[in-house]
């Protein structure tokens, strides 16, 4: 990881432990002092280790994998 990469992460931790109010993408981007460039990449990215994660829980509940999962993803899990 990179210094801003690591620097962001802990702004936002500290953000996540100290703040009960839902907060905008440029309120974010304030607070952490990166662009909301920035703040929506970082949030695209945990989203996709989200789903990632939640796959196999997905596919055992329901029996298939979810539609909007990509071809990568699909190749992942076409042999499980």
């Amino acid at each position: 990881m990179t210094p801003e990469t690591i620097n962001l992460n802990e702004k936002l931790s500290e953000l996540a432990k100290t703040n009960n109010k839902i907060m905008s993408i440029p309120e974010i981007a304030d607070y952490c002092g990166v662009s909301k460039q920035a703040i929506q990449q970082a949030e695209a990215r945990a989203v996709m280790k989200l789903r990632r994660a939640l796959y196999p829980v997905f596919k055992e509940h329901f029996g298939r994998i979810p539609k909007s999962a990509t071809h990568i993803h699909r190749k992942t899990y076409q042999n499980n």
